[in-house]
């Protein structure tokens, strides 16, 4: 096997339940960076969060950021997607109905969402290290790459709202237990993998992919190697070839190391 490039997702798949990167990480990432093996952070989170999460080797890895709408190798922007105005006001319009929806609009240079509870905090710190609060998001003139909306109570009910109104129009998809995410129809994880395949000459079946949730399927889909984490969904495991042990047993590392390195664990 001769595998040039692996992409993970983060959260339920690299990084632990507690949102931390496995131990062993830097140290893989330094064996596959001799190798001239590319890792890629896949992920719904900000491009500047990411940076933030791999210091102080950020610049070893290339990122796929916004589930797929935005992506850089080596520094240079190979995907920059951003909605139209007029359907992110019909988003903020629709959203001021639903109470329990924290909405966040996510630019490239920070996120805008509301003044929200104080319970919703930290999941937004989480994702998005910079952030402004307004008062009124029609007020935003950064273009907006994706939208993102939080409900700790059930996303899957915001879901079914939002679903009907823009399914037709926008890639609308859960995203995590607490989150679902807007973006332009064909924007999606895979979406942006090829991209990044195609610039740097890299084919599908020398990628190697990891995801655990539904914004994963995509990208999963556009590996020739793809595991899904023993930790993700039941319906997830039709998504991928292989299966990876849970992300809190460090199986994105675990593979890593048995078939990429060739390491004997």
């Amino acid at each position: 096997m001769s595998i040039k490039l692996i992409a993970s997702d983060m959260d339920g798949s690299l990084l632990t339940t507690d949102k931390r990167l496995p131990p062993d990480f830097f140290d893989v990432l330094e064996k596959l960076h001799q190798r001239g093996i590319r890792f890629v952070a896949a992920s719904g989170r900000a491009y500047y969060t990411l940076q933030e999460n791999f210091m102080p080797y950020q610049d070893r890895l290339d990122y796929l950021c916004e589930n797929g709408a935005y992506a850089s190798c080596d520094g240079q922007v190979i995907c920059l997607n951003t909605l139209d105005r007029a359907v992110v006001d019909e988003i903020i319009d629709c959203c001021e109905k639903l109470p329990e929806a924290q909405l966040v609009l996510c630019g490239r240079s920070k996120a805008f969402h509301k003044q929200p509870p104080t319970e919703y905090l930290p999941h937004l710190k989480c994702y998005y290290v910079r952030h402004q609060v307004l008062e009124d998001l029609h007020q935003v003139d950064e273009p907006i790459l994706k939208v993102a909306i939080c409900n700790l109570k059930d996303i899957r009910q915001t879901h079914a709202v939002l679903e009907p109104v823009f399914g037709q129009r926008l890639n609308v998809v859960v995203s995590g237990d607490y989150w679902m995410d807007m973006m332009n129809p064909q924007v999606n994880k895979g979406w942006a993998l090829a991209r990044m395949q195609q610039f740097l000459g890299i084919t599908k079946e020398e990628t190697m992919a990891f995801g655990d949730y539904y914004n994963d399927i995509q990208l999963l889909e556009q590996a020739g190697e793809s595991y899904v984490m023993a930790n993700a969904r039941p319906e997830m495991f039709a998504y991928g070839k292989h299966t990876a042990p849970s992300n809190d047993h460090y199986g994105v590392t675990q593979i890593i190391r048995r078939v990429v390195l060739g390491e004997a664990l």
